[in-house]
């Protein structure tokens, strides 16, 4: 007897993705790009509904606490000397006082849970300027996302909302040098020295393309699984981390050793003065733009530099 056949058949050729599944996609495989709104103002809009609404529960229950006891309830005046005698109480046939008490434990709840989310989104640190500048560009760009939501929040990442934007993965900690390096050095290099392999890209695509199996990727497919479209280059982040890192060890070794060998070799005290500032200088400068210290110990450090220089000076003049 033959199987009985499904009713819907997969097909092989993958579906394109759109919309919020194409951004969800770009922001899962490219997590420095995952940003949404705070929306600060409406959070802080009902923080503050909430706080209106306590204080008015406040006040009702002090006027219920202070009014005197009446006849048919005379353990009224136990019930803010007695949590007993105020939550078991049935001379007061409505529970009155207690019934507002457990509204305002609600209402305190909900109060300090949004009050808890409000600080832990103040401390979430916005994306980095240049991910954002990206990620807009793949937003708006024809060839790359070509704006995939139609609604209203197609903005909710323009320039307008920059503000209100929280990074759901926190960049990365760099110093000045390595941050100027990503920002602004690599696209340039990119743009300009490898240009040629763009070019040399094109030509192969365009070349008749050899029967390959079903598994292998094309360069189109890897374009997809990184979520961007055609014209992205991607660089290792631990990569240009770890040069800069050696970068760090090897001028740190080199700079105090070198400024001795110059100082030793000049016999001129005004020119070993002037030697010695022009080190203690680059020294400060790369502590600077090549670390993430404070200033306190930006000064430490430099002040130290120059005095091991000074006490050279005065030990060989």
């Amino acid at each position: 007897m033959n199987a009985p056949k499904p009713l819907f058949l997969a097909s092989s050729s993958p579906v394109k993705m759109q919309g919020y599944s194409r951004i969800a996609k770009l922001m899962s495989k490219n997590k420095e790009l995952a940003c949404v709104r705070r929306f600060a103002s409406l959070n802080m809009q009902d923080l503050l509904y909430y706080q209106a609404e306590l204080v008015q529960l406040e006040a009702d229950y002090h006027e219920l606490a202070l009014a005197r006891p009446s006849a048919k309830n005379p353990l009224g005046a136990l019930y803010d000397q007695d949590w007993w005698t105020l939550s078991q109480s049935h001379m007061d046939s409505e529970h009155k006082q207690w019934k507002l008490w457990l509204q305002i434990r609600e209402k305190l709840k909900e109060y300090n849970k949004a009050l808890r989310t409000q600080i832990s989104l103040g401390s979430v640190a916005p994306p980095a300027k240049y991910d954002l500048e990206i990620f807009r560009y793949w937003l708006e760009g024809p060839d790359q996302g070509n704006f995939p939501l139609r609604g209203p929040d197609q903005h909710s990442w323009s320039s307008k909302h920059s503000d209100d934007l929280i990074a759901l993965n926190a960049p990365s900690a760099s110093d000045a040098l390595t941050s100027l390096f990503k920002t602004k050095f690599l696209p340039a290099f990119h743009n300009l020295a490898l240009s040629c392999y763009n070019t040399r890209r094109k030509v192969l695509r365009q070349k008749p393309a050899a029967p390959e199996d079903e598994s292998s990727s094309s360069p189109a497919d890897l374009d997809a699984e990184l979520g961007f479209g055609p014209g992205f280059a991607s660089y290792s982040d631990r990569r240009i981390h770890l040069f800069f890192n050696l970068l760090c060890t090897l001028i740190s070794s080199l700079l105090p050793i070198s400024s001795i060998i110059i100082l030793y070799s000049v016999h001129s005290v005004r020119a070993r003065l002037g030697i010695a500032a022009a080190f203690t200088a680059s020294f400060s400068l790369c502590l600077a733009m090549m670390t993430s210290g404070r200033r306190v110990e930006i000064f430490a450090a430099t002040t130290a530099f120059a005095a091991v220089q000074v006490v050279f000076i005065s030990g060989t003049s």
